[in-house]
Order: structure tokens, then C-alpha cells, then sequence
């Protein structure tokens, strides 16, 4: 079966529902499935755990370079789409959706998107890099006639795999009940302990 998807990690994850559908309806049995957005460490600790992919993965890097980074004489831009975004949920907030999934025996739903609260990864990305001391660095449009360095064409080399995050233009809405949005000040204590 064909499945469209941005990336290849957005298609392995649809590729496996579609594999659980097909063995549940060939099995007659009832499956639910649950999506939650970009999980992140729970809101009562400010704890990233699982440090490997997304803002958190990308902004490690960054941090391990910022000698580098901050001697350059000019801003590294990271090419990022103006409008993009990204969704994060903390991992406590997806344990409370999916008791009170459980509560109601699932509902009548097959699919359920566990979503928190949208960033644009402009400001998220901003306030990381505040945080790991970085000084010349920005994720925006790189403007017409911009200079690449050998370091500039380092960073962009190396964060090629999170392409996908920086023109990310997903839209979520949350059909269960809400969850106390995050700000800019939650992504700050996220990110600096991360860093720590």
C-alpha cells in the first residue's frame, strides 16, 4: 500500500498502522490508535528525556559547536520556512490522555492525536539558542545572495536530517480535554536542563 509521508520517520510510523489495521480487521479485533505529537520530558520535572531527536537533539549539537559558532564573523542563518512549527506534548500530559481514554472504554474514535501546544519553531529554536549561549546563529529564510562559510556549510551538513522540522507546516486541533498550554518561559527550563 502506498503511504504518503514528509519523512521517513513519519512513514514508518504510518506504515506500522496500517500493518496493525490490516492484522486487527483480518483478525476481528478492535484497535485504537493513538498519535501524540512531538513528546517531550514531563512538565513536573522540565527533564528532557529521550535527548535524541528534534529540537533538543539539534540544539546538543549546536551547543557542542558554539566556540565555533560564536567566533564567526558573520550570523549563521539556518534555513527555516517563516511560517513553521512544531507541536510538543509533555510525556505526563500524554499519561493523563490515555487514562482518560481508558476511562471511557477508548470512545468511538479509531484515532486519537494526543496534541499540546503549537510553537513556531522560529521562537522555539530562539529561546534554545538563547540558552546554550549561542550569539550567531538564527533559523530564518536565508535572504538572496547569502555567504556560505566552511562553517556555515559544517552546521547545514549536519543538521541536513532535521530538514524536516524547520518546514514543518502541520496543523493540529485537540478534540480531548485540554491540557495547561506551555510558553516560551516552560521551553527555557526544558532546554536548560537539557543543556545542564
Amino acid at each position: 500500500r502506498q503511504v504518503n509521508s514528509n519523512d521517513s520517520y513519519d512513514w514508518s510510523l504510518n506504515k506500522a498502522e496500517h500493518q496493525v489495521a490490516d492484522f486487527c480487521r483480518t483478525n476481528h479485533m478492535t484497535y485504537t490508535i493513538i498519535r501524540p505529537s512531538t513528546v517531550i520530558g514531563p512538565l513536573a520535572t522540565y527533564r528532557a528525556e529521550g535527548k535524541e531527536l528534534g529540537p533538543f537533539k539539534v540544539i546538543c549539537d549546536l551547543h557542542d559547536a558554539r566556540k565555533l559558532v560564536n567566533e564567526s564573523d558573520q550570523t549563521i542563518v539556518v534555513d527555516t520556512d517563516s511560517d513553521a512549527s512544531i507541536n510538543v506534548i509533555p510525556v505526563d500530559q500524554v499519561v493523563y490522555d490515555m487514562l482518560y481514554l481508558s476511562s471511557i472504554n477508548f470512545g468511538d474514535q479509531q484515532v486519537y492525536h494526543l496534541t499540546g501546544t503549537d510553537f513556531s519553531i522560529k521562537a522555539a529554536m530562539g529561546v534554545a539558542l538563547d540558552q546554550a549561549g549561542l550569539k550567531n546563529i538564527a533559523f530564518d529564510r536565508r535572504g538572496a545572495g547569502y555567504q556560505t562559510s566552511s562553517i556555515d556549510r559544517m552546521i547545514h551538513e549536519h543538521m541536513a536530517r532535521f530538514q524536516p522540522l524547520f518546514h514543518s507546516h502541520k496543523t493540529f486541533s485537540r478534540g480531548l480535554p485540554q491540557h495547561r498550554n506551555l510558553g516560551l518561559k516552560d521551553l527555557e527550563r526544558y532546554f536548560g536542563n537539557y543543556i545542564c
